[in-house]
């Protein structure tokens, strides 16, 4: 079996986490051309199954007509010397329920497949939540996908969250909606022997409260001398950043506090780790996977927030507002969570599994 996974992002900082770990698993038996339209993703697997395509750059920012004309034309003639078909299944990320700027390119590519494989399934990959604001976009996106898609894989757990709970139109196509599972990110996981220690970790991320964060929590450290304090910044951390954590480690000879560069994947820290506090992002699902309690911020995404409310819901994470960044909050809701036990759960984090399972069954004419 052969598949084509098209993954685009406008603008990108980090490695497109989740599809890349829907891959590593698929390509274990599953050839797979990955068409990748951003800046070549830093964490590339590494495997004959996989197959890199790095389509010609996407300037959202043209403006004249004739400079767009050009760069659909570089980027299709780029797709019919590049990509080989007959393929068994097409994934899309995100779009129609996102990316519409892609319409063109994706539904050029459909058209041109499904001539040589009819049999092809269109399927859209989506993450446990999505964010569609205008009436008239969620109903070009449900318009779209009902004219050109079998399938749409909501990664996610629909006991914990559903797709209809960020995007209620979704109700519409529940025939073919399926929830895969979680799909943590398993570039890079941990042993089976990883044991659990006395730190606390925290992803910082600096385009939403990063500073505000380290500012937070650095004056409560002193009030938990048994933990460390594991500080992992982004690629696209500012400088000051990094410098206002170093120089609190030089004054305090670095005891309780280690700083880390990005990381492939954080598994085998959080499982290490007591407590993680972060943004309510894709981090929460590596936290699930874990089994790490966590302290987290929805940092003004809807998204975000229904994804803290479902977790805080099911006691599997402590919810943080702004009013908490000031010490003595800080430093009690630190201690609440880390009274809080190991969560035990049954919530799918199988998503990749679940995906290649779906993948190979028999396509329906």
């Amino acid at each position: 079996m052969k598949g084509l996974f098209y993954s685009q992002f406008a603008l990108i900082a980090e490695p497109p986490v989740l599809s890349l770990s829907l891959c590593k698993r698929l390509i274990q038996e599953i050839d797979l051309d990955f068409l990748y339209g951003s800046p070549v993703p830093r964490h590339l697997l590494a495997d004959p199954h996989f197959h890199l395509l790095t389509m010609p750059p996407l300037d959202l920012n043209v403006k004249d007509l004739q400079q767009h004309n050009e760069q659909h034309e570089k980027r299709i003639a780029f797709l019919e010397k590049e990509v080989k078909p007959p393929y068994s299944f097409f994934i899309t990320e995100i779009f129609p329920f996102g990316k519409i700027f892609l319409r063109e390119e994706i539904l050029f590519l459909k058209t041109w497949l499904k001539r040589l494989e009819p049999a092809m399934r269109m399927v859209c990959s989506l993450p446990d939540t999505i964010e569609i604001v205008k009436p008239s976009l969620q109903e070009k996106a449900l318009r779209l996908f009902q004219e050109h898609f079998d399938a749409v894989f909501v990664h996610s757990d629909p006991n914990l969250i559903r797709l209809e709970d960020s995007f209620p139109a979704a109700a519409s196509i529940r025939d073919k909606i399926i929830y895969t599972g979680f799909v943590p990110n398993s570039l890079e996981p941990a042993s089976l022997e990883t044991k659990r220690g006395k730190s606390i970790l925290i992803p910082i991320s600096w385009q939403f409260f990063g500073e505000e964060l380290v500012r937070a929590i650095l004056p409560v450290m002193s009030q938990f001398l048994d933990y460390e304090f594991v500080f992992v910044l982004p690629r696209t951390a500012p400088a000051f950043l990094g410098e206002i954590l170093q120089a609190w480690q030089k004054q305090h000879n670095g005891s309780a506090m280690r700083i880390l560069p990005p990381q492939k994947s954080l598994d085998k820290l959080l499982r290490e780790s007591a407590l993680s506090i972060s943004l309510a992002n894709a981090h929460l699902i590596d936290m699930l996977h874990a089994r790490t309690p966590g302290i987290a911020f929805a940092a003004g995404s809807p998204m975000q927030q229904i994804r803290l409310l479902s977790f805080a819901a099911k006691g599997l994470v402590k919810t943080m507002t702004p009013n908490d960044l000031v010490p003595a909050r800080l430093q009690e809701l630190i201690r609440e969570a880390l009274a809080m036990p190991y969560p035990e759960h049954q919530y799918d984090t199988n998503g990749a599994e679940c995906t290649l399972k779906e993948l190979l069954k028999e396509p329906q004419l």
